[in-house]
Formats: C-alpha cells, structure tokens, sequence
C-alpha cells in the first residue's frame, strides 16, 4: 500500500439499523470506483471499541433489540433519565482524558 494515499475512516456501529452492512456497502463502492492502493480505508466499531463498558452496554442492547423489542421503550425512558454520555461515572470511566486534552478538547 502507498503510504502517500488518501485515508478514509468509517465510523459505525453494530446497534441494529444496518450500520455494519451500510459501512460494507460504502468501502465496496469506494472499492470499485478507485484503483485499490490508491485509497486506505478503515472501518471502525466506534462504540464497541471505545472501552469495554460501552461494548457491553451495546450487547444489552442488542439482545434487548432482538429479543425482547417492547422493553425497548423502558431502555430509551433508563438512557434518557440517566444519561450515562454526561454522567462523570462513565464518562471518567469510558472516556480516554488524555487524548483529548492532546486535541484541545478539554
């Protein structure tokens, strides 16, 4: 691979909706449309590969989305009510400080 080529990042996540088969979708049709070693593509589990906490939580949902769907409004009314994305528990927990202060983000 030429390390001079352009980087392509893909965000996803596998939280139902066909966030995984749409980011396939994306890097075929990157694929067909450029010469192979012309472009770096990378797909990445955003959620999932943050920090094992997340991975899990995304587990419940999964199952919860697959097995037990008429749950899903008491997950949504539990995630809104808490709010575990700006609670510092998780936040403390889940979120890697340093780099962002590296980024001038905090």
């Amino acid at each position: 691979m030429n390390p001079n080529a352009p980087k392509i990042l893909i965000i996803s996540s596998d939280t139902g909706g066909g966030h995984r088969s749409a980011a396939a979708a994306i890097v075929a049709g990157i694929q067909n449309l450029v010469e192979s070693d012309s472009y770096a593509i990378r797909t990445v589990r955003a959620i999932e590969e943050a920090h094992h906490i997340t991975a899990k939580l995304v587990a419940i949902y999964n199952w919860v989305l697959r097995n037990k769907q008429h749950w899903m409004k008491y997950l949504y009314w539990a995630v809104n009510r808490f709010r575990p994305d700006a609670h510092p528990f998780f936040y403390k927990r889940t979120v890697n400080l340093r780099l962002l202060e590296r980024m001038g983000l905090r």
